[in-house]
């Protein structure tokens, strides 16, 4: 059995400048977990990583992210997956990787309107 969460999200932004975003924060990671493996497909509407805890405890999860472009803003939709054995998501792990990489990227975008 697996743990899946799955979150979709509009931005008022291209999907060009979507992708940079996230491509800066996969690269620079987050304080609990980094993002290892990621390979984008698509020309890039696909993007998918797995997600490595800093802790030793917990194991890594797949995480995928895909983009859609609408007219000037992009629909992203991110998903997680757990591996096989895991049965439960007590502490709602997995939907904090997905609210990490979002808020992370709602920052960025959000520093970047504001230097311009």
């Amino acid at each position: 059995m697996t743990v899946e969460r799955q979150y979709t999200e509009k931005f008022r932004v291209s999907c060009s400048r979507m992708l940079d975003a996230i491509r800066e924060v996969l690269a620079e990671g987050d304080p609990s977990h980094s993002y290892q493996d990621t390979e984008e497909t698509e020309g890039g509407r696909r993007i998918t990583t797995t997600v490595k805890p800093r802790q030793w405890l917990f194991l890594t999860t797949a995480l995928s992210i895909d983009l859609d472009p609408e007219d000037t803003n992009t629909r992203v939709s991110v998903r997680t997956r757990s591996q096989w054995f895991i049965i439960g998501d007590v502490f709602n792990m997995f939907g904090g990787y997905i609210r990490d990489l979002l808020q992370s990227v709602h920052n960025k975008l959000r520093v970047e309107a504001e230097q311009s």
